[in-house]
């Protein structure tokens, strides 16, 4: 494209949309957010502005929106020891998904009484979706 990174941080700074730099620079909505993605950028209203490449702060950004490690491993084509050692390293800590927080052994006994998922989503406190989930993964 013949638009610099500069301009186009340029922009974000001021608070534009994609669909705002589209208009002004008299391009489509999909080959800007192209240009974006080229450039490692995005715009505040996806609430994420990678304006330095370092990936720590790359690291910072997904931990803030509830990505998972494993997530952060196929976005950003790191190992996992290299993902940890960066949180480490920032005192960054990463929330765990809610699944892994139900106890499976109280899941197994509330299935044996015939409970609806409904029921035993509300008694270990957490989606009816994450029931399905978790009794699919552990084939029970």
């Amino acid at each position: 494209m013949k638009y610099k990174k500069e301009d186009i941080v340029e922009y974000i700074n001021q608070g534009k949309t994609i669909k705002e730099i589209a208009d002004i620079l008299n391009e489509t909505t999909g080959k800007v957010a192209n240009m974006l993605r080229k450039f490692k950028l995005e715009t505040t209203a996806k609430k994420r502005i990678w304006l330095d490449d370092s990936e720590e702060s790359i690291i910072r950004d997904y931990v803030r929106f509830g990505y998972t490690i494993e997530k952060i491993m196929t976005r950003k084509k790191m190992t996992k020891d290299e993902i940890i050692s960066i949180l480490n390293k920032n005192n960054i800590r990463i929330r765990k998904k809610l699944s892994d927080k139900v106890d499976i052994e109280k899941l197994k006994e509330l299935l044996t009484q015939k409970m609806t998922k409904v029921k035993m989503s509300k008694i270990l406190g957490c989606h009816e979706q994450t029931i399905y989930y978790l009794i699919k993964k552990h084939n029970l």
